[in-house]
Order: structure tokens, then sequence, then C-alpha cells
């Protein structure tokens, strides 16, 4: 299998196939960065493939992130969708949302199976004070939190895995990812709802980036690949 991610035709659709070690890199515009100052959400449709990848166990790993910096910088305000941080089983992988800085700072809202195809969510509600987590559309869990806010950062936001410059750049996922979302708001339940439901036709108030995984969507620019923002913002990604 290919080291960096590739395109994978599924019953579903075409799915980005992360294997373990490679990971997606975008440049991230201030937008992005300014995340750790307000209300965002976070979406990704996602089939886990389990423990094992074809290079051994995987213990955890970042479906999206902003978190891939050196420990001893102590940033605050770096956040992830993750991937088995609060359990792996045989059968099913624990979601946890985090950002770093805030109370409390982890949020573990479900179980997913793997080999199955799940549209995960994770909104940062500064507005109402709480995190949301939703699985296919429906919320299944809310947290309370004190409302922290932080600085931007200048590290590089990922899909599939932290950036190898990272100090937990071994944090990387087993899965086929085929759709990632973010959004400069805190989603309401009922757009959830709607994106679970159209998912080729998605909410745009607020939406910064949109990675849809087709055989379109990665180009080669300058000898790289890159899969393309389909959110009209430029946020193309490297794949690595």
């Amino acid at each position: 299998m290919p080291s960096s991610p590739s395109r994978v035709l599924m019953a579903y659709s075409y799915g980005m196939y992360f294997d373990g070690n490679s990971y997606v890199d975008l440049d991230a515009p201030s937008i992005i960065k300014n995340f750790s100052q307000g209300s965002f959400t976070v979406i990704a449709w996602v089939i886990s493939l389990g423990l094992y990848t074809p290079k051994g166990r995987i213990n955890n790993g970042r479906i999206v992130a902003d978190d891939s910096y050196p420990y001893s910088d102590g940033v605050y305000g770096m956040w992830a969708l993750s991937h088995g941080d609060c359990g792996l089983s045989a059968n099913s992988a624990c979601i946890r949302f985090f950002f770093r800085g805030e109370n409390p700072t982890v949020f573990d809202f479900v179980n997913i199976n793997y080999n199955t195809l799940y549209m995960i969510s994770a909104v940062r509600d500064l507005t109402l004070l709480q995190n949301r987590g939703y699985l296919n559309g429906a919320q299944v869990a809310t947290q309370s939190i004190a409302g922290n806010t932080y600085s931007p950062n200048n590290y590089p936001v990922t899909v599939g895995g932290e950036a190898s410059s990272s100090a937990e750049s071994t944090l990387r996922v087993y899965a086929y990812i085929f759709q990632v979302l973010l959004y400069s708001r805190a989603l309401s339940s009922s757009e959830i709802q709607w994106n679970y439901n159209n998912p080729n036709n998605p909410i745009t108030n607020g939406l910064v980036l949109w990675y849809y995984a087709s055989p379109n969507n990665v180009v080669n620019v300058g000898g790289t690949l890159q899969w393309v923002d389909l959110s009209g913002n430029g946020n193309n990604g490297t794949l690595y």
C-alpha cells in the first residue's frame, strides 16, 4: 500500500485511504488558526479499519487536528477530533474531541464500529458554553465547558494524523476518510442533520474547508499531490 493517502473506489463513494503512516497537511489560513478564539465545527465522514494497519497495530490517531506541535512549546488552544485516544477494542473505537486549555479538556462522546461509514461531528459552541457530539446527524452527547480562548498558533492543521514535525507524529489513523468539513461557527443540530442528509450539498454559511474524495479532487501541483478544497477558500492540502 502507498504511504501517502490514496483514492480507493468504495461501494459508497471514493474514499481517501490512510494507512496509519500517511496524512494531509494544509497551509491553514488565519480563519482556521482563529478557531482557538471562538466557536467552530468539525465534520468527517469516516470508515475506521480496525486495530491493525499493514505495518502493525495502531493505538490512536487524529482524524482532523490543529495539534501538531513540540511539547516544549506548551501551546494551548490546540484541538483535535481523534480516534482511539479514549479506547480501542477488537470491534470498535472511541471518538474524542479535545481542546487544550479548556475545562474540561477532553470530550469522549461516542464509539464507532470498524468497517462502517459514519459522519462524525464535533461542535464547540462558546455562546452556549458547550461541546456537542453527533453521529450520523443525531446528537449523542453534550458537555458544559468554561469557554476558554487562546491566541492563534502557527502549527499545521492536518487530516489523518499529526504532521511529521509534531511531537506526536505517530498518532495517525487507519481509515478511509470521505469528507472533511470545517466551519468557523457552531452549527445547530438541524444544520448537522442537513449535512448528513445532503452530503453533496452541505451548509455553506461559515464553511472554510471542504474536502470531498473523488477522482477529480486530488491534483498534481508542482510535483506534489493536493486534496482540493471545494469550499472556494483555496485551502488545498498536501498529501504525505
